[in-house]
Order: structure tokens, then C-alpha cells, then sequence
């Protein structure tokens, strides 16, 4: 909404809530941060008022919460933890004092059903619950920024630029009183830090992609809280890549989960079927019957072990992502070694950069979910016209925008001619052009592409290449 101004020249605005820019899932979290962690409490008590919540419910255990914790900082001078038992007794002390008929009566009951809720909700785990931190100090700084520059409506009409800039400057300081300083890792001695390695090692695991000389230039394959890039031109494999790659994963025990949002979760489903069975694609979509013994087998492979979600072009965002894989541990119980999001283009983006969209924070948005969630992310990337008739690729063949192998870990070049494409089997070419996990940036593979089967195999026979256009732009 825009800011109003009255006759005496203030302004005024709604408003941030929670809710409406993070969803409810998100909102309910930051309720059991209040109420399970003390110094989140009191950040979280001491910077934001109810009015940053989006329902009603939600808005009135936060102000009991937050009256109960300045009654008793007035009082001692200490912090106090709020719990949910503290802030049950104090609605339902209320709702003694309320009339039968009264509207309110609703509202608290329904407060007392959320609490309860929240007592027996099972933990936040640590990663999520640094992600809940981290976008609530990130919320919170926005929001007071965003009232510092509507309080700096007035001062602007009398010239007062230093006022402005303090005003501003103290806003954006907000973020300094909502986040814990994190003092970095010590540095180990020798038989500490050799201990380290070993232990994180064992941790991380290796995701393969199928194509051994690019996992052995991995280390075995992609790392968890990594993310990958495949860049190719359109039609040329990237999703027949992805597809892949899930299946190499899911025939070495891991857990994948996949968010498409250009093709349909069943034409994934359809993929996967055909690479896990040998079933021409086409032959499975035409005649599912005929093929019953095969796709059984299949689904003893992928048994707990995939998961699909479909999306349309710009209906979901990371969050979306987020909270869908969320959900999916919370209700089934299935955490994902590897995500395939395909792919990170057509999410929505609302930030902007210029008059073109910031496809850079979408990626680090990405490359944040793979650290808070402890896995492996990859997603393709378009390249642009001129890679069609591109032997190799290189950054410089990049579609969108530069921040895309800026800010991922891995980059691989998918890169195919018109000739290749019509040849039998295709061939094409995976070109390693950025590899933060074992360096050695510039290795070509040549593999062979088998579209009615969804597989891409590395070639027995390898032609000598030389130095691909690798490198950090």
C-alpha cells in the first residue's frame, strides 16, 4: 500500500507482516524460536511488535509473549524466558474475565489450540533453525528501514539531510541487535585439523552425476551444501542430464527430490522410469500396461528414495522450495540428499538489477537452502544463441546473467552441435568449467546422448580436447 500523508504532513504505512512475505509455516516458526530459545525471545520481543503477524491468532501470543517478557525485564532487569505454558496461563486468565458473548473469546481459544501446537511441535533442527534466525533479522532491518525512509518524508520537505541519514543509518544497524556474531572457525593444530578432515569427509558423501571423469574431478561427486550449474543452450539435454543424474544418485542408495517447473511432474516420472528400466520414453507414455513388470521394478529402486514436485514458470520462488521439502520431512519423514531444481530461470524473481531481473540472489538464495539443509543443490542454465554452433563452451556463452557461475560452486558445460544432435547416438560434450570442490576447471568429456532412454553415458573412447574455457569470471 502506498504511504498516506495527513494535513499535518506526516506519513503513514502498514506494516510488514511475516506471514505475507514468508507464508504461515514461516510465522508459526518464528512463534517457537520466541518460545524455545531465550536470546531469540528477546531479540524478537525487543524489536518488532504483534503488528508483524498476519493473523489475528498469531498476533495475540506474541503480544502476551511480549508482555509478560517487559513486565518482568521492568521488574528484575533480567531476561526472561517466555514459554508457552507462561503466556496459556495468561490468555486463559483472560478469557475468565471475558463475557460469553464476547468476540474475542474465539480468537483466544484458538490462541490456546496454537500454543498446545507449539509445546509438542518436534524441534527445529539447527540448520533451519540458523535459516529462521537469519530471514527474521534480514525481515526485521527491512521493515525498519523501510519506516525510517516514510519517517524521512517530513525532514526531506525541510532539507534536513543529516537527520535522514541518521534516521536511515540507525535503521540499517538493526541488524547488528538481531543476529549473534558468528567468530569464524578456530584453526585447528595438526592432529585436530587432521581429525576434522577425516570426520567431514566421512559427513559430506559424494553425490555422482553418472559421468565418472567429472565425479573423480569432484572427489567422488557433488558435496552436500554445494551448488551446481549445467549450462546449456535449449534443446540441447540439460533435463535429460537432470533426469540422469537423479537416477545415477538413486541407483547409489540416496535420497532425491526434484522441483520442475517446465516440464510436468509425470513427464519427470516418465524419464526416471525409462532410465531406471531401459524402456524406450515413448513406450512407456503410449502403453503403461504393457510395461507393468518393469516399472514394478522401478518403483522397488526408487522406494522412498524420490520425490517430484511440479511448479508452473514463475508460480514458486526459493521459499516455495523450502517449505516444500519441509514438509516433506515433517509429514513423511524423507530428507533429500540431492535437489534438482529445473530450473532456477524460471522461478519468480521479484529483485531487480537495472530494468532486468537479479538472477544473483535468486542463486545465492539457492546455494543458502544447500547450506541450511545440508545438500546438494543443481539446477540448469540457458546459454545463449551463439553456444548453438559451439564446439565448447565457455562464461562468456552464459544466457542471463553473470551472477549464475559467479555464485555457484560447480559449472558444467553441456555443449552440442546440430550434427552431433542429429547423429545416432547423439554425442555431445560436458565440459568442467568451474570447480570449487577439487579444482582441475577445463576437463571435456565426450559422452553419448540416448534420448529414448533419457541416459547419458561417458564414451569409452575419449578425443584429447586441451584446456576448455574455464576459469572464474
Amino acid at each position: 500500500m502506498k504511504p498516506s500523508k495527513s494535513a499535518s504532513t506526516s506519513y503513514s504505512i502498514d506494516p510488514i507482516q511475516i506471514g505475507d512475505n514468508y507464508g504461515p509455516e514461516f510465522e508459526r516458526a518464528v512463534l517457537w524460536l520466541c518460545l524455545n530459545d531465550p536470546s531469540f525471545g528477546a531479540i524478537a520481543f525487543r524489536t518488532v511488535g504483534p503488528e508483524v503477524f498476519s493473523t489475528e491468532r498469531d498476533a495475540v501470543v506474541f503480544a502476551t509473549g511480549q508482555q509478560i517478557f517487559n513486565n518482568s525485564a521492568s521488574s528484575n532487569g533480567r531476561i526472561s524466558h517466555v514459554t508457552a505454558v507462561c503466556i496459556m496461563a495468561e490468555i486463559v486468565r483472560a478469557m475468565k474475565r471475558m463475557s460469553d458473548g464476547s468476540s474475542k473469546k474465539t480468537t483466544y481459544t484458538d490462541c490456546v489450540k496454537l500454543l498446545r501446537v507449539l509445546m509438542y511441535q518436534d524441534p527445529l533442527r539447527g540448520t533451519t533453525a540458523e535459516y529462521i534466525r537469519k530471514t527474521f533479522s534480514e525481515f526485521v532491518t527491512k521493515s525498519k528501514v523501510r519506516e525510517a525512509l516514510i519517517a524521512s518524508a517530513d525532514l526531506w520537505e525541510s532539507n534536513d539531510f543529516a537527520a535522514i541519514q541518521e534516521k536511515i543509518t540507525s535503521a540499517a544497524r538493526t541488524i547488528e541487535h538481531t543476529q549473534d556474531m558468528d567468530v569464524g572457525v578456530r584453526y585447528f593444530g595438526l592432529a585436530d585439523r587432521l581429525k576434522q578432515y577425516k570426520a567431514n569427509s566421512l559427513v559430506s558423501g559424494r553425490f555422482p552425476l553418472g559421468i565418472q571423469i567429472l565425479d573423480d574431478k569432484m572427489r567422488g561427486g557433488m558435496e552436500r551444501k554445494k551448488l551446481g550449474v549445467i549450462m546449456g543452450m535449449a534443446g540441447r539435454g540439460k533435463s535429460q542430464l537432470v533426469a540422469s543424474a537423479a537416477c545415477a544418485a538413486i541407483r547409489h542408495g540416496l535420497k532425491v527430490a526434484i522441483a520442475t517447473l517446465e516440464l510436468s511432474a509425470i513427464d519427470y516420472s516418465q524419464r526416471i522410469d525409462s532410465n531406471l528400466t531401459g524402456v524406450p520414453l515413448n513406450q512407456i507414455a503410449s502403453f503403461p500396461d504393457r510395461y507393468k513388470a518393469d516399472l514394478a521394478r522401478a518403483s522397488v529402486k526408487t522406494q522412498d528414495r524420490l520425490y517430484l514436485k511440479e511448479w508452473g514458470s514463475n508460480e514458486a520462488n526459493v521459499m516455495d522450495i523450502y517449505l516444500w521439502l519441509r514438509a516433506l520431512e515433517n509429514k513423511v519423514q524423507f530428507h533429500p540428499d540431492v535437489l534438482f531444481v529445473d530450473y532456477a530461470e524460471l522461478l519468480r524473481i521479484p529483485e531487480k538489477r537495472g530494468d532486468r531481473i537479479d538472477l544473483g540472489t535468486t542463486m545465492r538464495k539457492l546455494r543458502q537452502l544447500a547450506k541450511d539443509l545440508d545438500i546438494a543443490v543443481w539446477t540448469p542454465a540457458q546459454t545463449n544463441r551463439k553456444s548453438f554452433t559451439s564446439s565448447l563452451l565457455s562464461f562468456g556463452d552464459i544466457g542471463e546473467d553473470v551472477q549464475i557461475v559467479q555464485v555457484a560452486d560447480v559449472v558444467i558445460g553441456l555443449c552440442q552441435t546440430d550434427l552431433e544432435k542429429r547423429s545416432a547416438p547423439q554425442r555431445m560434450r560436458l565440459v568442467l568449467l568451474k570447480n570449487r570442490i577439487g579444482g582441475r576447471e577445463g576437463a571435456v568429456v565426450d559422452c553419448e546422448s540416448y534420448t529414448d532412454t533419457m541416459s547419458i553415458v561417458q564414451c569409452a573412447n575419449q578425443r584429447t580436447f586441451g584446456k576448455a574455457g574455464a576459469g572464474k569470471p
